[in-house]
């Protein structure tokens, strides 16, 4: 049982994370889930201590995957680490060249045949 979600992101894709969380509203509240999101780092604390303590604590790591998370070295650690332990749900934001990342073109990604997100017609404003 899903637990404790940790979001992987790149900053430039906060729009998207937003919208991510607010169709998984009823179900993190249904089943009492905690998300880790890195604005929830206070002040004054290690940042990088406070990421690795919660992607530990975490039973799904969502990789938000763009061209400016591929680019992102702090993402790539994260991916890693995801993809390193079986807590990786990647989701295909945008169009971007994760097809030829070594890393990710093994793995199933969302959407179905990674169409990416931002593509889909259906999508809600």
């Amino acid at each position: 049982m899903i637990k404790k979600i940790f979001y992987s992101y790149s900053h430039k894709d906060k729009e998207y994370l937003q919208e991510l969380q607010k169709y998984l509203k009823p179900a993190i509240k249904d089943y009492n889930i905690e998300e880790f999101v890195d604005k929830n780092i206070n002040s004054g604390e290690n940042i990088n201590k406070k990421i690795m303590e919660n992607i530990e604590e975490s039973d799904l790591i969502i990789l938000l995957l763009s061209a400016s998370y591929l680019a992102s070295n702090s993402c790539e650690k994260e991916l890693d680490i995801a993809l390193n332990t079986n807590k990786a749900f990647p989701v295909i934001l945008e169009s971007c060249d994760w097809k030829n990342n070594n890393k990710l073109r093994e793995i199933k990604v969302l959407p179905n045949d990674g169409c990416p997100i931002n593509k889909h017609t259906d999508r809600q404003k």
